[in-house]
């Protein structure tokens, strides 16, 4: 899979591809402003102010599909973003990270590592090059990803 083409739309509603991201370590991530794990999103931002001058970039798709989330529309999932949790990485439109409507990007993502995606917070380490090197539960904590990053980096 070549993530670099990947077509998606951002989370102000343009239509983009992945390929601002090429020669970059990602961190992808399906994330719920709602969810009782939303305290991931402070330790996703700790990763991207850490990592960010390196060359390093959290990427995150809110999603609705477990639990429902992520209600809303984007402009609203935007404001709980930026507002609440002061987001600074980019965030993307709300996505389907599972089943027949999932988003592409996430079927690419899961069709070789342990199938569709089961919860929010599931996190897709992705090097340089584009290639996933790694997938980590939703119980596994950001910051617990450093020693992952820093091989990357």
């Amino acid at each position: 899979m070549n993530i670099y083409a990947t077509s998606v739309k951002t989370i102000e509603g343009k239509k983009t591809d992945l390929k601002a991201y090429q020669n970059q370590v990602l961190l992808i991530v399906n994330t719920a402003s709602q969810s009782s794990r939303s305290i991931q999103l402070e330790g996703l931002q700790r990763l991207y102010d850490i990592y960010k001058e390196d060359g390093f970039a959290v990427l995150a798709f809110p999603c609705n599909q477990f639990n429902q989330d992520e209600p809303g529309d984007d402009a609203e999932i935007l404001a709980r973003m930026r507002g609440e949790f002061e987001i600074s990485f980019p965030i993307f439109s709300k996505t389907d990270v599972k089943g027949p409507e999932a988003h592409p990007l996430f079927v690419g993502l899961t069709q070789d590592i342990e199938g569709e995606v089961e919860d929010n917070f599931e996190k897709f380490l992705v090097d340089r090059d584009g290639q996933l090197v790694a997938r980590f539960p939703t119980g596994k904590q950001p910051i617990d990803l450093k020693d992952d990053i820093d091989e990357l980096i």
